[in-house]
């Protein structure tokens, strides 16, 4: 680094930051009541579940199960992927606590990946292990 060049200031940080990033920032904002669930953004509890039971009724290997209700009468939900019966577990939650709503986008896009990849990795996991994934455990507000 130049020393006699000025260290950046916050006001540079913000204006390097791109139009595509604030629009991001706006719809985690604006859409979070929406029913559909979206692979690139922020959701809320209503469209991770619709996505459940889409993905249930979409693959004859996935069972949605209700396990217990939450403080505010919400369902708590785990998905099973479980293509040919395995006995060995893979255990993931996410969501437990609040303001880390990445975790859940995670968790949510290894079901995607697990159920509509065909690469050879995605294969091996799904056809040697019984999935359980809970994707929101906490999802009162």
């Amino acid at each position: 680094a130049d020393p006699e060049e000025e260290a950046p200031t916050s006001d540079d940080l913000f204006n390097a930051l791109t139009t595509e990033e604030f629009r991001w920032v706006e719809d985690v904002y604006t859409n979070h009541d929406r029913k559909y669930y979206n692979y690139t953004g922020y959701n809320s509890f209503e469209p991770i579940k619709s996505e459940l039971y889409r993905l249930q009724k979409q693959y004859d290997y996935v069972k949605i199960e209700k396990f217990g209700k939450t403080y505010e009468k919400r369902d708590l939900l785990a998905i099973h992927i479980n293509k040919n019966n395995s006995k060995d577990i893979v255990f993931l939650t996410s969501l437990i606590h609040a303001r880390e709503w990445v975790a859940g986008s995670i968790t949510m896009n290894i079901v995607h990946r697990l159920l509509k990849y065909n690469t050879k990795d995605a294969r091996v996991l799904r056809d040697n292990f019984h999935f359980i994934i809970i994707p929101c455990l906490n999802p009162d507000p």
